[in-house]
């Protein structure tokens, strides 16, 4: 049996139908413990048939995204280190994520 093409694109060709394997960085649902807020990080691969039908996803945990009163942190699963530099560049829509969480450890002063 021979391995099948794959093209640049991530489709693979073979026996007369296509495979999409479509990967995307995906940020769950946020996470309240005390004054701490933490968004988890996933990457998701898809395979997917020539109908968009999605066949098998493949989820792994990344990382997570750890915002504290005085400070932000991120956390590898991996266990490399990572800076929230770093996470926000793999999983952009954490940038607006993190924005609001800052603005609810602001304290006004009147």
């Amino acid at each position: 049996m021979t391995e099948p093409e794959k093209d640049v694109e991530g489709e693979v060709k073979g026996e007369g139908r296509h495979l999409w394997l479509p990967k995307e960085i995906l940020v769950g649902r946020k996470i309240r413990a005390g004054s701490r807020y933490i968004w988890p990080v996933i990457e998701a691969l898809f395979w997917k048939s020539g109908e968009d039908r999605v066949l098998i996803a493949h989820l792994r945990p990344l990382a997570l995204l750890v915002i504290e009163e005085k400070k932000e942190y991120a956390v590898s699963f991996s266990g490399q280190p990572l800076t929230v530099a770093e996470l926000l560049e793999m999983a952009p829509e954490l940038c607006s994520i993190r924005e609001e969480a800052r603005g609810t450890h602001r304290i006004e002063i009147v």
